[in-house]
């Protein structure tokens, strides 16, 4: 297959989402494996961002998490009635297989994963986890490939989509395609298009809480394009344009019975560099303009940075940015976040390491403040802090034990939370 130039993500996309069970320990640094650090906030990876293996893989996972605030609720608020406890143990056994074949200079794959959560407490929060993708790789001559794919998830609802944690379920279908070009001359154009459906249901007798989750629903997409050009095997320098489009269907205009939108548009210039073998600077600076409804429009610099160093016992990464993102199936209609983050890994052997990293999210929810009933994502900050180990037993099966805190301070004091959590896993993987 083709080896493309990196094709750089416009800073206005949501942040790229973490992979469901990506490596254990190996490689030239200690790999964190979000399920584990992120307990249920953790995202999928989607777009180019989703692992496309040759041959077959199976492996299956089982995470035990506990939380002193399993349902992240302010201390001084009276126990909603539909919860046992505020802490609580959650167990969630995940079976997931790859498979990938190539057919000439083409190849397909696919991606499942099939599990469960299960809370020992509070029951009511049970649910399915169903994520599936698939796709080819193409390739056109010796310069020019991308990708098309496809994928569903259906999962209980993240906890940090909404201020309230409740019994409720997201269902998000998404499509995906990319092109890309290699010229004689360290050119490169790229193009990508992207779209995504997502639903929410809650279980509830309470039409107010129903309708506050339904409200939610949007569908997305959008288009990016741009053009690097490669320094010396160094890196690349480059120019993103994209736009995005948002509809709301259950946010319906009284007076012209149409339904809400959100259109964002960015415009933004990226480098990647390595200085060295072992370290890299990624960094962006771009303008974002946003069309919104229920949001109000906005218009602002966006920015990013990131360090990254991976040697051989010792990694770590420092990241800065300023970023607005399109609705996820939350409430707000669109986001500004500011978000800073270190951390560090350490590889004391083959088969033990060490993580551990603090990050803040400074976000400035905008949009739908005449939701019906309370549950409206409000402006917050949090700070989050986490270390943990990893051991490998042998090139099947390995195991990690992790400890988080969380802090929240939210512009409507009742959504402040603390949360304490210890997690352990263990991996299989044939």
């Amino acid at each position: 297959m083709l080896a493309l130039a990196t094709v750089v993500a416009p800073i206005v996309a949501v942040p790229v989402q973490a992979q469901l069970l990506p490596p254990s320990v190996g490689g030239s640094a200690v790999q964190i494996d979000p399920g584990r650090v992120y307990g249920n906030d953790a995202r999928r990876a989607t777009g180019s961002d989703v692992a496309a293996v040759e041959g077959f893989s199976i492996g299956a996972t089982l995470l035990t998490e506990y939380s002193d605030n399993m349902i992240r609720q302010n201390e001084d608020v009276p126990l909603a009635d539909r919860y046992e406890s505020r802490s609580d143990w959650r167990l969630s056994p995940l079976l997931s297989i790859s498979v990938g074949r190539p057919l000439g200079r083409q190849s397909v794959f696919a991606n499942l994963v099939l599990g469960r959560d299960f809370y020992v407490r509070n029951t009511i929060l049970d649910s399915n986890r169903l994520v599936a993708d698939a796709g080819l790789n193409w390739s056109l001559g010796t310069r020019c490939g991308g990708r098309l794919q496809g994928g569903y998830e259906d999962r209980g609802t993240r906890f940090d989509q909404f201020d309230l944690v409740l019994p409720s379920k997201q269902k998000v279908l998404n499509v995906y395609a990319s092109a890309g070009c290699q010229s004689p001359v360290g050119i490169s154009p790229n193009i990508s298009y992207d779209w995504s459906k997502t639903s929410n249901s809650v279980s509830s007798d309470d039409p107010v809480i129903r309708d506050s989750r339904d409200f939610a629903d949007v569908r997305g997409h959008g288009f990016s394009g741009g053009l690097t050009y490669g320094l010396a095997g160094r890196g690349d320098v480059g120019v993103q344009a994209s736009r995005r489009n948002f509809t709301y269907p259950n946010q319906i205009d009284p007076f012209t019975g149409t339904q809400s939108k959100t259109r964002i548009t960015g415009l933004n210039g990226v480098a990647n560099y390595r200085i060295g073998t072992a370290l890299r600077l990624n960094a962006g600076l771009g303008y974002t303009w946003v069309d919104s409804a229920t949001g109000g429009d906005f218009s602002g610099i966006i920015w990013q940075g990131a360090l990254v160093y991976a040697g051989p016992r010792l990694g770590g990464s420092v990241n800065l940015s300023r970023q607005v993102s399109g609705s996820s199936g939350g409430v707000a209609s669109y986001e500004i976040a500011t978000l800073y983050s270190l951390d560090l890994r350490y590889r004391a052997n083959d088969r033990m390491g060490f993580s551990t990293g603090f990050s803040r999210s400074e976000i400035d929810s905008r949009g739908n403040d005449d939701l019906p009933g309370f549950d409206v994502q409000r402006d917050y900050d949090l700070d989050r802090f986490f270390i943990g180990a990893d051991y490998t037993f042998n090139r099947r099966f390995s195991a990690g034990l992790d400890y988080s805190h969380n802090k929240r301070n939210s512009e409507v004091s009742i959504f402040d939370y603390t949360a304490n959590s210890i997690a352990f896993s263990l991996r299989a993987r044939f």
